[in-house]
């Protein structure tokens, strides 16, 4: 009778637990768009090299494939971008207007149908600043000048060095250890494809944007902010403002957003990815230049990092920079991660950048990967000679959230 308890638990348990660590993720992560890759020879100049045995971003190429075409223009001064389904105004110099942040947020939220050659009967309130990952969606990793994908639409699109090239979005740099940050806002520059934080009084573009027509091959996530600042970095009521913290677009994070397997993994149910839990195992990991980061992750399996998932060398990888940006919650700082994620060792010391590796190249400078940075809680290009810390990731594997609670259940735990 016991043993056959045992098996039916077991079997709920193959039947159950897939559709919780491993059911369709809500938002999977698009590809970056790079496909190149490079390297360094002794003469220091950096060159493109092929990709295989990399360990870049460029032999991956993980994530959601772009659909073809990737945007439709609507005819009515909008574009839709096919992956995301979010609908787009189509100049991105309205007017030749820049704006500060308020002054930003306050025009695309009173855009409508006979402004910017909008002729979509859309009405005042239904544009709207993006939040920054819905900004970032539009990236191409492989492009510069305009960082944008191929035969993109848009128009006016700035990014001459002459002209400042970033683009507001609506949500706030929330540094809880500088209390300066909430007067700078995040925005992008689509000349050189990369985001920061800017000072709320400075004078940038709106690229404007409101809900999806369609439904696109996958959904943008939530950033995770939830307050609301003025300029002058003071929280006030979200209601009306249009900041992310106001409207928070974007899929809804899954409760619970992580789940510990128990085998040195942890799942996250938002994206599909399958993370390390140990987020600086040194050794064999710990900080490194990023010639030897690739190599380093490719070698670690089970019994590594207090891995026991049966995992062989090969099987993880340095993560492209949408795959690490998709861990940021931009509602914490220090780090920049969901309240109550299962990680440990996150590196974090004071006020100092603690930067994690992607495999992702700069595409403006070659010698440069992207970095993220989970103590301030953003991205930025660092020169690969440079050592930083390595989190490495590998794609889903329902068995192994389910081995786990199987072994517990037959061994009577």
């Amino acid at each position: 009778m016991k043993t056959a308890h045992m098996l039916i638990l077991a079997l709920l348990a193959i039947l159950v637990i897939p559709h919780i660590c491993q059911a369709a993720p809500l938002a999977q992560v698009p590809k970056t768009g790079q496909k190149t890759c490079y390297y360094i020879p002794y003469t220091g100049t950096v060159l493109p090299t092929p990709c295989p045995g990399t360990g870049q971003d460029g032999e991956f190429q993980a994530g959601v494939a772009w659909p073809d075409p990737r945007f439709t223009d609507n005819a009515d001064g909008s574009v839709t971008d096919n992956l995301t389904g979010l609908v787009w105004l189509k100049n991105a110099y309205c007017n030749s207007q820049m704006f500060s942040w308020q002054n930003a947020l306050n025009f695309a939220n009173n855009l409508a149908d006979g402004q910017c050659g909008l002729t979509d009967g859309s009405a005042v309130g239904e544009w709207r600043l993006p939040s920054i990952n819905e900004l970032e969606s539009l990236l191409d990793y492989d492009r510069y000048a305009p960082a944008l994908p191929a035969n993109h639409p848009f128009l006016n699109v700035q990014f001459t060095d002459q002209v400042s090239p970033f683009f507001w979005s609506s949500t706030t740099h929330n540094d809880r250890i500088d209390p300066m940050s909430p007067t700078q806002a995040f925005a992008i520059d689509f000349r050189r494809g990369t985001f920061y934080y800017h000072d709320k009084t400075g004078a940038y573009y709106v690229l404007a944007v409101k809900k999806a027509r369609t439904t696109g091959v996958t959904a943008i996530p939530r950033t995770g902010q939830t307050t609301c600042y003025n300029t002058a970095g003071t929280v006030i009521d979200c209601a009306g403002t249009g900041q992310d913290g106001d409207l928070r677009p974007g899929a809804a994070w899954p409760e619970p957003r992580f789940v510990d397997t128990g085998d040195g993994t942890v799942t996250d149910r938002l994206t599909g990815l399958v993370w390390l839990k140990n987020a600086n195992c040194a050794p064999p990991l710990g900080k490194k230049y990023w010639s030897s980061t690739p190599s380093a992750v490719a070698g670690i399996s089970h019994g590594d990092c207090g891995l026991s998932d049966g995992s062989k060398d090969g099987d993880w990888r340095v993560p492209n920079v949408r795959e690490l940006l998709s861990l940021m919650d931009y509602e914490n700082t220090s780090p920049a991660l969901p309240s109550g994620h299962p990680f440990s060792n996150v590196y974090i010391q004071g006020a100092v950048h603690n930067y994690y590796w992607t495999s992702t190249s700069y595409y403006e400078y070659w010698a440069n990967n992207f970095c993220v940075d989970f103590r301030k809680g953003y991205m930025y290009d660092r020169i690969k000679e440079d050592s930083w810390y390595i989190w490495p990731v590998r794609t889903a594997r329902a068995v192994n959230a389910v081995l786990p609670v199987i072994n517990l259940i037959l061994n009577g735990e």
